[in-house]
């Protein structure tokens, strides 16, 4: 009878485990509220920092890893990350994830070391994240330890559910006083080592808005979405086409200097074709999403092609976090390729003409 219960048990915790982590990738979004820190011990001063602010973590399954794309790298207090690229790599359990992180401090006197360790998990049930439980435990200055747990889902949350979080915050409050001793060299941490990084995300509406639906006369449509943004202007983005066997392409792009457009490119080396995708913005936060097509000479071919490059590559596994190690290649190719795009646009009317393929204009939704 005991070994028969055994069994029962085993195929139990089988099951839910195979039936919690069936995604390839998981988004989470988790809401911190002010209950949430009030439980975890964490002074009341520093709730403001925390209240109505969004974890954004990708949880990726064929590298085991985990990544922090929340908007306020504050958050990385709380996730024990410094940012995208500061990969953790993760264990599956039965109900989700587990990974184990280390931050360390210098502290205000000559060879003082401050360190943060953390287990932290994720609950995952039928492919959804339901929440984020965070032990910090701190050594070197004093030992305090917080206990968080925050409730998480698979999509964003509103404005108005961040605003809804904010309400119980007191109207008159000095962020400075009694502040923890070891609150402010932590967070100056965490965002020192982000910044190492040279992944500061862009505070634009391409960075807010990562997936756009685009459609045009004919109802054609396509999908786009934004992966990562690199040194405050360059773009791993992928087209994916409904229409067309809903294949997923990434590509590596630019966003102008003054946030009105992202341009990427796709480069058919044997009929000698350049693509342009310019998404352009346009009133009332709608976008534009432009398909040229020109034809090159062997010259311009010849400038503008790469092997290494991610340009035009079907998105085979869903990680294109990995072409992060050779985005000086891509930033390189990028710039020939706008210098050649350049150099066609400033031909005259009649060669323009000739290097003009065609061209397909879409309006885009913001999923």
């Amino acid at each position: 009878m005991k070994k028969l219960s055994l069994y029962i048990f085993l195929v139990l915790v089988f099951c839910n485990f195979t039936n919690t982590l069936k995604a390839e990738e998981i988004e989470a979004f988790c809401l911190v509220e002010r209950s949430d820190l009030r439980n975890a011990k964490l002074h009341t001063n520093d709730h403001s920092r925390f209240v109505g602010k969004e974890i954004y973590l990708l949880i990726d399954f064929n590298e085991n890893i985990i990544l922090d794309f929340s908007e306020d790298s504050a958050m990385g207090v709380i996730t024990g990350t410094n940012g995208p690229f500061d990969a953790k790599e993760f264990e599956k359990t039965s109900n989700g994830i587990k990974y184990n992180s280390e931050i360390d401090v210098k502290g205000d006197k000559k060879d003082q070391l401050i360190k943060y360790k953390y287990r932290n998990s994720i609950t995952i049930v039928n492919d959804k994240p339901t929440s984020l439980h965070a032990l910090v435990d701190q050594s070197g200055l004093s030992f305090n330890s917080w206990n968080f747990r925050i409730d998480c889902r698979d999509h964003k949350y509103s404005e108005t559910e961040k605003k809804q979080a904010k309400k119980s915050l007191p109207s008159i409050f000095n962020k400075n006083k009694d502040m923890p001793v070891w609150f402010k060299p932590l967070v100056k941490k965490v965002i020192e080592d982000k910044n190492k990084f040279d992944t500061e995300v862009l505070r634009n509406d391409f960075k807010k808005q990562k997936e756009y639906v685009c459609r045009n006369s004919s109802e054609e449509s396509i999908k786009l979405k934004i992966y990562a943004i690199y040194k405050n202007q360059y773009v791993i983005i992928s087209e994916q086409n409904p229409d067309l066997d809903n294949v997923e392409m990434v590509y590596f792009g630019k966003i102008t200097s003054d946030d009105k457009q992202l341009i990427f490119f796709s480069i058919n080396s044997e009929e000698k074709i350049l693509t342009v995708f310019n998404l352009q913005e346009i009133k009332d936060n709608k976008r534009k999403f432009i398909n040229q097509m020109f034809q090159l000479d062997d010259e311009e071919l010849k400038n503008v092609l790469n092997t290494n490059t991610v340009f035009d590559k079907k998105l085979d596994v869903p990680n294109p976090y990995a072409y992060v190690k050779q985005q000086d290649i891509e930033i390189g190719i990028v710039h020939n390729t706008i210098n050649i795009f350049q150099s066609i646009k400033n031909m005259s009317e009649e060669k323009l003409d000739n290097k003009k393929l065609g061209l397909k204009e879409y309006f885009c939704d913001v999923n």
